[in-house]
């Protein structure tokens, strides 16, 4: 099959701007530091000792995540409240830093960093869990492996941040397709899955449903027949709005909200036929592209590997990728317990959104996955920025 040449970027960026208004031109002057927090959202600074269980983590574990966002050069902070220059002499102590001992380390942080508590009036959100799955797959289509995963079509349009072109629109995205001169709407799951996009098929599994929970997680490892380990990561979104299904489910009086975990949406859709159950994956309308990346770790979206317990995909209007952040919310396996630790806002998602929100990568495979698929936990978590 011949594939469409690609939209030429100023087309792009002429269709763009057409859109706005033009007021946007005479108004917009740049500033240094351009406010992203609503009116709402407070932060207050806090001392170490007032952090739950500082002290208590294993920092040693944290420190390479943290080391390979500062290598990235591009952490700024929630709001601009630090310049970009100053994680820079921050990320250059830390790289020459003697960081062979939790104590050391513990000491770093807090010469250099202030813990902050964020309000947004709730004080408290949701903390879910992600992982890389590991599955069986192949390059090519077999009686075995049948269902498909999708390259990028050459025809997507993606705007990672309209921010870009308008102060107001900062953190949304949008994807589509040129036709007759206008950005429209991108095909929906239920089109790709039907045929829309015959010859972007690059990958093949032996389940769609594992296809579907490949999608939601964002990357997977897959074991070819000759024993050798791929990886595909993200590369891009068809830019329709995700729905959880395990909330259809709900809505559906299929499951009870106490008993959704991705095991149990899993378990519900093997257990009540094919058609059904790519109906309810249908109710989702946004579809993951991939590609096939040489990584020892899947990519997060700050362009590093992510890190099993360690690496927070946060919404980026909010939270900068690089920050660290402490986490406090309930342990996914004992909620009696809390799980307490130093992460780094490494990633985002789809599903990730606002001020008090995280998703927790979990590592490779189904133990990983088990633990992820469970999490739904309350709590918070403090910024540590320079001071």
């Amino acid at each position: 099959m011949k594939l469409k040449k690609a939209t030429p970027y100023f087309v792009i960026v002429f269709l763009l701007l057409v859109g706005f208004s033009i007021g946007y031109f005479t108004s917009y002057a740049p500033k240094k530091s351009i406010p992203l927090l609503p009116s709402s959202i407070k932060i207050e600074p806090l001392s170490f000792t007032k952090l739950p269980a500082w002290g208590e983590d294993n920092l040693l574990e944290m420190w390479p995540a943290f080391i390979q966002s500062c290598q990235k050069k591009n952490i700024t902070s929630i709001s601009n409240l630090v310049p970009a220059e100053k994680w820079q002499d921050i990320c250059q102590i830390a790289e020459n830093f003697d960081a062979n001992s939790n104590a050391n380390i513990k000491t770093f942080f807090e010469t250099h960093f202030v813990p902050y508590k964020i309000q947004d009036g709730n004080n408290s959100g949701l903390f879910t869990g992600y992982y890389e799955p590991l599955v069986k797959g192949s390059r090519i289509k077999t009686s075995q492996f049948k269902a498909p995963l999708y390259k990028r079509p050459a025809d997507l349009v993606m705007i990672e941040d309209l921010g870009l072109f308008k102060e107001s629109l900062k953190g949304i995205r949008i994807a589509g397709k040129v036709e007759a001169g206008n950005l429209q709407p991108y095909y929906s799951h239920a089109e790709i899955t039907q045929g829309a996009l015959l010859g972007y098929e690059g990958w093949w599994l032996e389940d769609n449903i594992d296809a579907f929970f490949i999608q939601i997680q964002g990357s997977a490892a897959l074991k070819l027949e000759n024993n050798e380990i791929i990886r595909l990561c993200y590369h891009g979104t068809n830019g329709h709005p995700y729905t959880s299904i395990g909330k259809v489910l709900i809505e559906r009086k299929e499951l009870t909200k106490e008993a959704i975990t991705m095991q149990t949406v899993r378990h519900w859709m093997k257990t009540h036929g094919e058609a059904r159950a790519q109906n309810l994956m249908h109710q989702n309308a946004s579809f993951v592209f991939f590609k096939e990346i040489v990584s020892q770790a899947p990519l997060g979206a700050q362009g590093v590997g992510l890190t099993a317990g360690r690496s927070l995909a946060v919404d980026p209007v909010f939270i900068s990728f690089g920050t660290p952040l402490w986490l406090d919310v309930t342990h996914p396996v004992n909620p009696n317990n809390q799980l307490q630790r130093l992460v780094i806002a490494q990633d985002k998602g789809g599903a990730i959104k606002g001020p008090i929100r995280g998703d927790l990568f979990w590592g490779t495979g189904d133990i990983a996955g088990e633990i992820a698929g469970q999490m739904k936990s309350t709590g918070t978590y403090y910024l540590l920025l320079p001071k």
